[in-house]
């Protein structure tokens, strides 16, 4: 009896979806492009005008700087850096305290440096 019920339910069903899949797909009203169910336009509004997102402005190329630095200056800054490695700072922290002395004293040999940078 059960397996009666069970097979009438499923025989009931599957002609309810088959009677509303094909009511459906006769009625072309019923009918959406899948554009239209991705842009979320009302489904009946076929005609209605679409917003285009504005197009970004060109970005200003940054004018190129150049650093301009002399050998004498380049050459005083190595060796600050071997002198900071001799006394055991890593690289990352020597080059961070060449970069910071060198912006607020202007030395002119490693000495000076080194007494500019530790006091």
């Amino acid at each position: 009896m059960s397996d009666f019920l069970a097979n009438f339910i499923l025989v009931f069903l599957t002609a309810l979806f088959l009677k509303s899949f094909f009511d459906s797909y006769s009625n072309p009203q019923k009918h959406f492009t899948l554009t239209e169910y991705v842009t979320l336009q009302p489904i009946g509004d076929k005609d209605a005008p679409q917003q285009t997102p504005a197009k970004p402005k060109p970005l200003k190329p940054k004018p190129e700087t150049v650093k301009v630095i002399d050998e004498e200056e380049r050459v005083l800054k190595t060796d600050c850096e071997l002198a900071l490695k001799k006394l055991g700072c890593d690289n990352k922290h020597s080059k961070y305290i060449i970069k910071m002395t060198f912006e607020k004293h202007s030395p002119k040999t490693v000495e000076e440096f080194l007494q500019k940078a530790f006091v």
